[in-house]
């Protein structure tokens, strides 16, 4: 049979030993300058959790402004994208408005100078001239509107980007630039 102490070992004659030597005028100091020691340890360590605290509380704060303010950045830099390319619109067409009986001739004599069976889709103002689409019966009506386009006074060259089709069915779709003079 195994026997079991339910009892707990008495330890109070060991902490009356340290207590008892408390009462020694010698060990008095020591002890006091540990235990003040101990206090003061405690105390600056306490003071630095705070502070690490409210430091911390601050960094979080501000990460939040700084998130708010990023999303409002890219609301910013959007709006200015979209007025840079607006202004750029408006002052195309206030050039287009300031030149519009002299634009008006220059699109009238593009247009006017096609040969039958050429016709435009499209006109657009390109660096240094204009890009026009359209289409036309066959190769050679896009031949005769090329030669048909350098004889216009405002045009300087006209050089063919792309032709494509089928004779067959009667349409092909080209692209020509032409160079301002």
């Amino acid at each position: 049979m195994i026997r079991f102490n339910y009892l707990a070992p008495d330890h109070t004659a060991r902490i009356a030993r340290y207590l008892g030597s408390l009462r020694e005028a010698r060990l008095r100091r020591p002890i006091a300058a540990v235990a003040f020691a101990f206090v003061l340890l405690g105390t600056a360590r306490g003071v630095e959790d705070w502070r690490l605290h409210a430091a911390d509380v601050r960094v979080e704060t501000i990460r939040g402004r700084e998130a708010a303010i990023a999303t409002a950045r890219r609301s910013v830099q959007a709006l200015s994208t979209d007025i840079a390319r607006l202004e750029r619109i408006d002052e195309y067409v206030r050039a287009v408005r300031r030149s519009g009986a002299e634009r008006a001739e220059e699109l009238a004599s593009i247009g006017n100078s096609l040969p039958l069976h050429v016709w435009l889709t499209a006109i657009r103002d390109t660096e240094g001239g204009w890009a026009i689409t359209g289409g036309a019966r066959n190769v050679s009506d896009v031949g005769s509107a090329m030669l048909a386009l350098e004889r216009v006074p405002r045009i300087a060259s006209t050089t063919l980007v792309s032709a494509q089709g089928s004779e067959r069915e009667r349409l092909i779709l080209y692209e020509l630039r032409l160079g301002r003079r």
